[in-house]
């Protein structure tokens, strides 16, 4: 079957599903934690690692502060950037009043400084195991990293750097929803090839998504039409029908780029 025929039918296949109520659901769990206390940062912490980590080869989500790292005899790497957060720390404080005494509690803003495992020599490092992801799963990750750095970090593709962001395969359901969130980053990559930036930031996550559509049906991953549909929904409101036909022209390059660089 030509290229554009399987095109034309994942197309048919996603308008049909798009008549559904389907909602769209993440399909992975990134946490970042504390080595020593497992303690999992969240807010705006979560943030902060995540943007920092966009610029790094870091590929563990376990973090330790320099003090944790000394008390255990551990040697921070020279050279090695440190990751900001920000907690409140609360203190108590002693008041007068009419009543007598009465003990207030008083958030104080304090910033620590966290640094990556792999920036910690002395640090046992449990590698991801990819062993169950074999066959060609295996071969259109080899081949993703050949042709774009993958760094780890929230799902994302980084167009001043030119590199895409991933959580490991373990932090998804399974290797089809990796997959399919990959694909979707890699149609966000092609904007060096073909210039998108006319195209607003609805119009671009519909791209993209559509893309994942056709790459996860050309390679026959398993990933459920119904979650491909219920994301462009969340984007289809604001994107008017006249840009529909630009965009389909667009996911059909971008698709086709790909699959020269992934087959």
């Amino acid at each position: 079957m030509k290229i554009k025929e399987k095109f034309k039918e994942a197309l048919a296949e996603l308008q049909n599903e798009m008549l559904n109520d389907s909602e769209w659901i993440k399909d992975w769990n990134i946490c970042f934690k504390n080595f020593e206390t497992n303690y999992q940062y969240n807010g705006i912490n979560v943030l902060l690692i995540a943007q920092s980590m966009s610029g790094r080869n870091h590929k563990q989500p376990y973090f330790m502060t320099f003090k944790q790292a000394k008390a255990r005899n551990y040697k921070i790497k020279k050279g090695a950037k440190s990751y900001p957060i920000f907690f409140f720390n609360i203190k108590e404080k002693e008041i007068k009043n009419e009543e007598g005494i009465e003990t207030i509690k008083i958030p104080i803003l304090r910033q620590y400084f966290l640094f990556n495992i792999e920036d910690i020599e002395g640090v046992e490092i449990k590698n991801e195991d990819n062993s169950a992801v074999k066959g060609e799963a295996e071969l259109i990750i080899k081949k993703a990293k050949e042709y774009i750095p993958i760094l780890f970090g929230n799902p994302a593709y980084y167009p001043q750097k030119h590199q895409i962001t991933m959580p490991n395969i373990s932090n998804f359901d399974n290797t089809d929803s990796y997959l399919s969130a990959l694909f979707h980053e890699l149609v966000h990559s092609t904007t060096i090839y073909f210039n998108r930036e006319k195209f607003s930031y609805a119009e671009e996550e519909i791209i993209a998504e559509l893309g994942a559509v056709f790459l996860c049906k050309h390679f026959q991953i398993d990933y459920p039409m119904s979650r491909h549909s219920a994301y462009i929904k969340s984007w289809a409101n604001e994107v008017e029908n006249k840009s529909f036909y630009s965009i389909i022209k667009n996911t059909f390059q971008a698709t086709e780029k790909l699959l020269d660089i992934l087959s």
